[in-house]
């Protein structure tokens, strides 16, 4: 059996595709599973030993696009995908782009959710279609059920799946001033999106309040100036010294320091996914997103998010070049209060040092 999924997001919705890509490999192990995302995502399926083969194509971030890389990636994909004939190909990311993809497959069954396509779309691409409404469900289930109801897989979706090839030896040598020397918090304040982020005075005051608690305070951040920036204004702002990656780490190594991470907080982004797949105790601040669409999948976590006259009124009143007022809000004893509950609740297991 030969299946295609196309999944042209971000690099968080392409994790959340994990449990889908794994379900499938435990129905068919013998199956060939190809897999294409947004050129900038594939890192996070790199070392994924379900699927049979990765390709990426345009990238994800628009301002790094230009007429001659979308020439060049649709001169690939005719090369790659013409008449495959796939016996299932699926649209998982509703783009114009996965829907040519399927088109030249010339795949047996060509399939989607019929949530988001027009009349004209579904009757031109698709040849069969999941009626599953995936709007006020965790977006897992939007690709698992997508897939499996298709394809008539009676199962459930498992935890999210990230291979990290990286040791404790690769940590130390991308990043010596980490001191991994005793178990440790992990804090992940940035987004690329600047309204997903809390104030940095806040995130100052957890980070000493864990500090008190025992723990080592590692933050943790995007390669992005931005974003670095932003850190060490939160460091200036700490009563006691911690320390940042500095953006310095690849996808495996910011994996491996989650998974050996006490506790994971973290706003809104792919560092909240990460904890998921590492099984790492997480606090998630959230802006205006759903906690329970987009919060960490089956794992450990509490999801914050604060007041505001956005959600109470139903209409954006918030700007997106500052912290959206619904996480700005958020006070930092509840913070605190909710990295005490998943600690206590993992049983404050100190992340080991041991190991290569």
């Amino acid at each position: 059996m030969k299946i295609l999924l196309v999944k042209l997001n971000h690099i968080g919705d392409t994790l959340l595709l994990t449990p889908t890509i794994r379900c499938l490999r435990q129905h068919y192990p013998a199956a060939k599973i190809d897999v294409v995302v947004r050129r900038g995502c594939e890192a996070i399926l790199a070392d994924n030993p379900d699927i049979s083969r990765l390709h990426a194509f345009g990238h994800a971030d628009a301002g790094h696009r230009s007429a001659v890389s979308e020439l060049r990636d649709g001169i690939s994909m005719l090369r790659h995908f013409a008449f495959r004939r796939y016996d299932f190909a699926f649209d998982l990311s509703a783009s114009d782009r996965a829907k040519v993809l399927l088109l030249i497959s010339a795949s047996r069954i060509r399939a989607g959710n019929d949530q988001v396509y027009s009349p004209g779309w579904k009757g031109v691409v698709f040849n069969r279609l999941s009626h599953f409404n995936w709007y006020s469900q965790h977006q897992v289930l939007r690709d698992f059920r997508t897939v499996s109801d298709v394809m008539g897989i009676s199962s459930e979706p498992g935890p999210l799946v990230l291979e990290t090839p990286a040791t404790l030896s690769d940590l130390r040598l991308a990043a010596p001033q980490l001191e991994l020397d005793r178990p440790w918090a992990l804090i992940h304040p940035t987004s690329r999106w600047t309204f997903k982020q809390w104030l940095p005075e806040r995130w100052a005051a957890v980070a000493d309040g864990l500090a008190a608690r025992g723990l080592r305070v590692i933050f943790s951040c995007g390669p992005d100036p931005l974003e670095v920036d932003h850190v060490r204004k939160i460091l200036q702002l700490a009563r006691i010294p911690h320390c940042s990656t500095e953006g310095r780490l690849t996808l495996p190594q910011q994996a491996l320091l989650t998974q050996r991470a006490s506790v994971l907080l973290c706003v809104d982004t792919l560092a909240a996914h990460i904890g998921a797949a590492m099984q790492t105790p997480t606090v998630v601040l959230f802006a205006k997103a759903k906690p329970e669409a987009w919060g960490p999948w089956r794992c450990l976590a509490v999801c914050l998010t604060g007041d505001c006259s956005c959600r109470r009124l139903g209409r954006m009143n918030c700007t997106r070049d500052q912290p959206y007022l619904c996480v700005a809000s958020i006070p930092v004893a509840e913070v605190m209060a909710a990295a005490d509950k998943v600690l206590l609740a993992s049983g404050s297991k100190p992340a080991t040092t041991s190991g290569g």
